[in-house]
């Protein structure tokens, strides 16, 4: 658990909005937000998700500090965008961490993301949603050298 902890949060800590972190070597793609996020910064994360080959990957997305002003349009059609790469081959187990408080404004996305032929899971805390990804690092079409 320590690896992930140092991946997700000290090479992510000084940054804001939304950065991503893809470790190949791992088989993990960490997105960590911070202050007010845009579509656009969502859409570049998309983007690079793609780009890298990361689709399979464990995902760990940590929302804890991230807000957003998006319309309920640009979250609806964000959600349409992810399901949508569900189409290009097998989607990687997921961990959401949002705090309570603002699980009403991501429901929508989270529920289309619910959708998907893949283990996904929302936590309220980092520790519980790492535990949980390092699970699932020892099921069938992963790495389970992964150390989490």
């Amino acid at each position: 658990m320590p690896a992930l902890a140092t991946l997700s949060f000290a090479s992510l800590a000084d940054k804001s909005g939304v950065d991503t972190d893809i470790s190949h070597g791992k088989q993990l793609m960490v997105v960590v937000t911070d202050g007010l996020v845009a579509r656009e910064e969502v859409d570049r994360m998309l983007d690079e998700m793609v780009a890298e080959r990361a689709l399979g990957y464990l995902k760990l997305f940590d929302g804890t500090h991230g807000d957003t002003d998006m319309p309920p349009s640009d979250l609806l059609a964000l959600g349409v965008r992810m399901r949508a790469l569900h189409r290009h081959g097998t989607m990687g187990p997921l961990a959401v961490i949002v705090p309570v408080d603002k699980w009403g404004i991501i429901a929508r996305v989270l529920g289309i993301l619910a959708a998907a032929k893949r283990p996904m899971r929302t936590f309220k805390n980092a520790r519980s949603a790492h535990r949980w990804l390092e699970q699932q690092s020892s099921q069938p079409g992963l790495d389970s050298k992964i150390d989490l």
